[in-house]
């Protein structure tokens, strides 16, 4: 005979906990930085829980809405997660059909229920799955996938707490999922706009420098012309002074053009070369620059390496970064030059070719990396400061694009994007 005090007091207990998990639930959406896969695996931890039930996953419909796939699966009895099963449209149309009615699963006899008998030869009985209480998760009026709760053991009846409890957790993990989108977002325009504000910064760096270096190399070629005059003087004293006068305006021109190519305007012999072929031509320079305690490495895997540019000025390049990659490796280390396609991680488009040059050194801080580029700005006690400045200025001639990732102790990676040759 039923007690109805017992009853009772199970279901203020019930009603207790499933409030309890659901502010659990509600808090997750405020931590923010959360991935799809770290705030299901919260929610379905917390779902299980409150539920008592075997299993709980959270599951999202692909692109073509041709399948399920598992983000993330709780068992209660392990402890356990795991992801990244599929469910196929096409094998179990009646359940997918039902899922998108944007109405509740609810299977007590999963086995005999229409919605999800098809299921029973090759999920439900080798889970030893008895009962199904799937909730859609909803988008835009949409259904994109569904928390599914599955109940293992004795067939089990589903109240109107539980099917309430399933629904507000679907809700939840949409909220949050909305949540993780916009923030997503927001990152994606902060990103943007960091960097445009560094390219404007960078052209606005390019012009001034392009107009000083103008005006220097003017002042430069007169003091030139003067000095070699006096090197004629029958002074030995007055003519050794103005050969140091001449070697040091070598000097100084040598800089000023540099500049010049930050700033877009050096003279260049642009011609169509191939990477794979301009690096092993210097590979013996690169190997001696880099040094004998330093392990070199050149590969090339891109299947098209043709660009079009300055040979001197590429050789410049890579001979740029990799002196650079040797002062951060700083004794024994490695060095590591790659020529290769673009891949799906790198975001870029495929009708560039990739020139990476990589280093197991010391690395760079934030602060740093976001200067490198800068003319003028050095780490290192004898530097000049122009190298990786003449870099990014001739890589934006040529229409291309340089990033560096570097974390201090990991070393730093340059990847130079630069624009395949037209086909002839």
């Amino acid at each position: 005979m039923a007690d109805p005090d017992r009853d009772a007091q199970l279901g203020s207990r019930t009603s207790i906990a499933y409030e309890a998990a659901r502010l659990r639930l509600s808090r997750l959406k405020t931590e923010g930085g959360k991935t799809r896969a770290t705030a299901s695996r919260c929610a379905v931890h917390i779902s299980a829980v409150a539920l008592g039930v075997e299993r709980v996953g959270v599951w999202l419909l692909d692109e073509g809405e041709r399948a399920l796939e598992c983000v993330d699966q709780f068992t209660l009895s392990t402890g356990q997660h795991t992801s990244g099963a599929r469910i196929e449209a096409a094998r179990y149309p009646t359940y997918f059909a039902a899922m998108q009615r944007r109405r509740a699963i609810v299977a007590h006899d999963a086995r005999t229920d229409e919605a999800t008998r098809e299921l029973t030869e090759s999920y439900l009985d080798p889970l030893g799955i008895t009962s199904i209480l799937d909730a859609p998760i909803i988008r835009e009026g949409r259904v994109v996938g569904v928390v599914c709760h599955e109940h293992v053991g004795p067939r089990r009846e589903w109240t109107q707490s539980d099917m309430a409890f399933s629904s507000s957790v679907a809700d939840m993990v949409t909220i949050i999922f909305e949540q993780i989108d916009r923030l997503d977002l927001e990152a994606e325009a902060r990103h943007e706009a960091e960097q445009r504000s560094d390219h404007l910064k960078m052209e606005a760096l390019g012009r001034l420098a392009g107009s000083v270096a103008h005006d220097f190399n003017n002042m430069l070629a007169v003091i030139g012309l003067l000095a070699r005059d006096l090197q004629a003087n029958a002074d030995p004293v007055v003519a050794q002074r103005a050969t140091e006068i001449v070697d040091n305006v070598a000097v100084s021109a040598r800089l000023a053009r540099q500049l010049l190519i930050f700033g877009r305007e050096g003279a260049s012999q642009i011609t169509r070369l191939r990477l794979d072929e301009l690096l092993a031509r210097i590979q013996p320079i690169l190997l001696s620059a880099a040094g004998s305690s330093v392990r070199f490495s050149l590969t090339v895997t891109s299947r098209n390496p043709e660009i079009t540019a300055d040979p001197s000025l590429m050789e410049q390049i890579v001979l740029n970064l990799c002196l650079n990659a040797r002062d951060a490796v700083s004794g024994e280390g490695r060095i590591d030059v790659r020529v290769r396609d673009p891949g799906p991680d790198d975001a870029i488009d495929p009708s560039y070719v990739l020139l990476e040059v990589a280093d197991d050194g010391a690395g760079m801080d934030e602060a740093t990396q976001s200067r490198i580029f800068e003319p003028y700005f050095t780490t290192k006690p004898q530097g000049t400061g122009l190298g990786l400045a003449t870099v990014y200025g001739i890589i934006r001639q040529l229409g291309g694009l340089v990033r560096v990732e570097s974390e201090p102790g990991h070393g730093t990676t340059f990847t130079v994007a630069l624009p395949r040759a037209e086909p002839e």
